[in-house]
């Protein structure tokens, strides 16, 4: 993560076809922070539709222990069953987007054990997790903190249109309405942008002689995260994280978010060129 301003910018770590960029490439770059998402322990039955993958309590703690050890400021995607192997002053964003499928009720009842969990153990829980910056999305996280006023820390996503325009999301006029909704469900509380980013997938938008397609170019892309970046810090974000650090193997929306381009082989092992996306955290 690079600091600019007050704000520190990082990376998302997620590779769709599986391989992570090299930790010390990442450090030789200027990275010093990014996340990564936490499998689930195959006790765990309660978090099956959150979008997490199955894992023992040894690859969770093979997993923790190499990014602690890298010397990189991580954040974790957690749930309650593994905040318990996060090392103290960890980071910890408490579950991915649960505004897709859970009640306000049901995910401050979770917040309220997971923060519970999380004080006992000086992890800093980070709460919300709401999937884009809607008035319906807001309005869910609005309704949570009003239920769960013991939460401090607040993450929220956010994403572009089908064209990868920044426009304001479903229900606002303008991204400053957008922002103004953000801050007063905020009331104050600290915030960070906890995954957002611009895919340079081709697209295609309508049907017969209604039909658009296209796609944003890479340096588009890197001007246009770069914006975001310095959006998120004007409006007081303690932290921002681009998706993603690896692109996949296929030209769809979700394998062109990296910084890293395909190298062409679906292995663990992954050693893409840089995009000038990268330039997006100077």
């Amino acid at each position: 993560m690079v600091a600019c301003g007050r704000m520190l910018r990082g990376l998302n770590n997620f590779s769709f076809h599986g391989g992570l960029a090299d930790l010390d490439t990442l450090k030789g770059f200027g990275v010093e922070s990014f996340r990564q998402r936490l499998l689930r322990p195959n006790d765990s039955v309660a978090d099956t539709d959150m979008g997490f993958g199955d894992g023992t309590p040894d690859e969770i703690k093979a997993i923790v222990n190499k990014f602690e050890a890298s010397g990189l400021r991580t954040m974790y995607i957690a749930t309650l069953p593994t905040l318990r192997y996060l090392p103290p002053a960890s980071w910890a964003e408490i579950l991915n987007e649960p505004n897709l499928g859970w009640s306000p009720e049901r995910y401050a009842a979770y917040a309220r054990k997971a923060i519970a969990i999380c004080r006992g153990r000086e992890i800093v829980p980070w709460c919300g997790s709401i999937a884009n910056l809607s008035k319906k999305d807001l309005n869910w996280l609005q309704h949570v903190l009003y239920l769960t006023p013991e939460i401090r820390n607040v993450a929220v996503h956010w994403y572009p249109d089908k064209q990868q325009r920044p426009r304001p999301k479903k229900g606002h006029a303008t991204r400053t309405e957008e922002w103004d909704h953000l801050h007063r469900v905020l009331q104050g509380r600290p915030w960070a942008m906890t995954e957002f980013g611009f895919s340079s997938a081709g697209f295609r938008k309508g049907r017969w002689w209604w039909k658009k397609t296209g796609r944003i170019t890479d340096i588009q892309q890197r001007d246009l995260a770069r914006h975001e970046f310095d959006l998120h810090d004007d409006h007081g974000a303690v932290a921002s994280y681009l998706y993603q650090i690896n692109d996949g193997p296929q030209d769809t929306r979700l394998h062109r978010y990296g910084i890293k381009a395909y190298d062409g082989h679906d292995t663990k092992a992954y050693d893409g060129p840089w995009k000038p996306l990268a330039g997006a955290f100077r």
